[in-house]
């Protein structure tokens, strides 16, 4: 289950990168030139961004749809955090303990 989770994180980070070196492309494009190649160029870059949006609405949709996969996504970090938080306050060495008072 870790595994698929690094995946889904790494590919959400791409996406993201994707979209953002395509949108500033296009405006790097359009600021540094008028040529002939520019229009071609931006509905290419145009197109990447409404492909990966599209993309990611699916992933987004996947993970909605069947929570039970993602579940240690948000479950996990949230459990860990409160049990760190916990072991700090009260001065708890065991987790088990943590856990229980939970």
């Amino acid at each position: 289950m870790g595994d698929l989770m690094t995946v889904y994180k790494a590919l959400g980070r791409f996406l993201t990168g994707v979209v953002l070196v395509a949108f500033l492309s296009i405006i790097a494009a359009t600021t540094i030139s008028e040529g002939d190649w520019v229009q071609p160029f931006c509905k290419a870059m145009y197109w990447i961004i409404v492909v990966t949006a599209i993309a990611s609405g699916v992933f987004w949709l996947v993970q909605k749809t069947f929570p039970g996969i993602f579940k240690d996504v948000v479950e996990e970090p949230i459990v860990g955090t409160a049990v760190s938080e916990l072991e700090s306050e009260v001065g708890i060495q065991n987790k088990s303990n943590a856990k229980k008072r939970l």
